[in-house]
């Protein structure tokens, strides 16, 4: 893992299990720190002053599987547990009252809850025999016109594999709270068993549209609680629907949107556009009238509802990042991830300047002063890219025996480290081999310059030892050892002694001085977990810790406080 100190204006979320970047200078700079790391669903209220992000079903948390935040605050106004598992669906009524949200399950079926927004309690729990996939809210109505108060009925729609509920939400005066009555569509006698991945209510008031795994839309009535039709519109399933004016848009599998017109039976495709990737998400922007869609291959499109104009918004990662870094302009940063791509971000408007592709796993990166960007391999090799376009400029096809782990820069040389356990030195105007040092036996997690002597190099390893190298001398010039947790970060202190920083499996975070054997100070959370990566900021105040229970834990390195997690 990797962690990169910088503080940056950045909102990545998935919607409707479509990975989006949704980006705004001034009114997303704290949205970031809020939303959970693993959000397989997000959504909405209709006013915007309500945001929900549901969670993976994490190890290192109980409950709370979904947040609900309050925009303009920044803030969290409920926590909610409820339903089992990984939350698949998330849903706000139309008048924002109520949220509705089906858990993951597991072999018995799942479950779906409803909270009431006014005070955050549950107003209905429903445990489904047959796993619940697909739901959507109805038009809110009138329940009783008869009465002198108005009060409304609510209506929800879930999918299961053989059954379609209809679930009533309506005020009960003589218990004074919200009760559920649900009843069953009504299907052909010989059945329909389908997988449904998502469902929209039509632009025709009265029909339910929902999106199988066969590629077929299919149509109910709402009013009658009828199966009307099904109609085979894609390949690979309907993966996700949207209603927006007069039209029904369908994102499929075999990455095509297709723009439908009609009711009840009948239903024709007016227009389609091919995009890159499973389309997994479409959410409408009405004042604009363009669709925001989302693939799998983390790639988001602005597309017109007329003409179905394609214009590619943001793209991001699929797979995990395995490095990150910043170069000379802090508005510019580069990634490289597990699927062997290498992109380029402008944060200014968070378009990808440069991308590439290479033949196995990206595993570290570095940007060098001269806008070079080195990155290392699973198969053992370093290459350089051009920090504008990811131009290639040069390679080393075979520095270490298995991947790189760890780069960095000097004046004169580049210095690569592997999981051979050899740190090694190349020149940086030939990439000639200068030399090489194995004071380790396991495979090395981090490796710097000195900050203030250029002839020394330092190196922490699994193996429990972190070593200082002289250039100067060619030979080892420090040596330390750790009997407990092996080490998976390093970094240096800019004030003080300079001291170098390791963070270690058994989490800790521990000072060591060149002139000390053991460690001057030691840093730990109160529990006992893995520390993953460590760095420290620019000041060199602060000293940050990515852990194993996915937080990023904050001290004060110069009074040894912990300030955030």
């Amino acid at each position: 893992m990797w962690l990169c100190w910088q503080i940056r204006r950045i909102l990545t979320s998935r919607i409707s299990c479509g990975v989006t970047t949704t980006t705004s200078r001034a009114s997303h700079s704290q949205l970031p720190y809020l939303l959970p790391l693993h959000a397989p669903c997000l959504d909405a209220c209709s006013q915007g002053k309500l945001l929900a992000s549901g969670q993976r079903q994490s190890i290192h948390r109980d409950g709370e599987q979904i947040v609900v935040w309050e925009y303009e605050s920044r803030k969290p106004v409920y926590r909610l547990s409820g339903v089992t598992g990984t939350v698949t669906a998330l849903k706000f009524s139309d008048d924002d009252r109520f949220l509705a949200a089906i858990g993951e399950g597991n072999m018995n079926g799942n479950d779906f809850a409803i909270w009431d927004m006014q005070n955050g309690s549950v107003a209905q729990y429903v445990k489904c025999p047959k796993a619940a996939t697909a739901m959507c809210w109805g038009v809110v109505t009138v329940a009783d016109n008869s009465r002198r108060v108005k009060t409304p009925k609510y209506s929800l729609y879930t999918f299961h594999t053989v059954k379609v509920h209809a679930h009533y939400l309506e005020y009960d005066i003589r218990t004074m709270h919200y009760g559920l009555k649900t009843e069953l569509l009504k299907f052909p006698s010989a059945g329909l068993a389908r997988t449904y991945h998502d469902c929209s209510l039509s632009p025709t008031n009265g029909e339910l549209i929902a999106g199988t795994s066969v590629g077929e839309l299919v149509v109910f009535n709402c009013d009658s609680l009828v199966y009307r039709a099904a109609l085979p519109i894609s390949t690979n399933g309907v993966l996700s629907l949207c209603s927006c004016r007069e039209y029904i848009f369908a994102g499929s599998g075999d990455g095509k949107l297709k723009k439908l017109q009609g009711n009840d039976q009948y239903w024709s495709v007016v227009g389609e556009v091919q995009l890159h990737g499973r389309v997994t998400s479409i959410v409408p922007v009405a004042a604009s009238g363009e669709l925001v869609v989302g693939t799998d291959t983390a790639k988001m499109y602005s597309i017109g509802c007329d003409d179905l104009s394609v214009r590619l918004m943001q793209q991001s990662n699929v797979s995990a990042i395995n490095g990150v870094a910043f170069g000379t302009r802090s508005d510019h940063f580069a990634t490289v991830s597990q699927d062997g791509i290498l992109r380029i971000f402008d944060l200014s408007d968070y378009t990808v300047l440069g991308f590439t592709r290479g033949s196995c796993a990206a595993t570290c990166l570095c940007w060098t002063p001269d806008d070079r960007i080195l990155t290392g391999w699973e198969d053992g090799a370093m290459r350089i890219f051009t920090a504008t376009n990811c131009e290639p400029q040069g390679q080393i096809p075979k520095c270490h025996r298995g991947k790189v782990t760890c780069i960095a820069v000097g004046k004169e040389f580049y210095f690569t480290a592997g999981e051979d356990g050899a740190m090694r030195v190349w020149n940086r105007r030939n990439l000639e081999f200068v030399g090489q040092y194995t004071e380790h036996n396991k495979p090395i997690t981090g490796l710097l310059v000195d900050n203030v002597h250029a002839h020394l190099v330092h190196s922490c390893s699994i193996d429990r030892a972190v070593v200082t190298y002289d250039l100067k001398t060619t030979r080892r010039s420090n040596y330390k050892m750790h009997r407990d947790g092996a080490f998976t970060g390093l970094a240096q202190r800019v004030d003080s002694e300079q001291e170098l920083l390791t963070s270690t499996t058994d989490g800790f975070v521990l000072s060591w001085d060149c002139d000390v054997q053991l460690p001057v100070m030691a840093l730990d959370c109160g529990r006992k977990m893995k520390f993953s990566c460590v760095a420290i900021s620019s000041s060199g105040q602060f000293v940050a810790v990515g852990c194993e229970d996915l937080c990023v834990r904050i001290w004060d390195i110069v009074v040894s406080l912990r300030l955030q997690s």
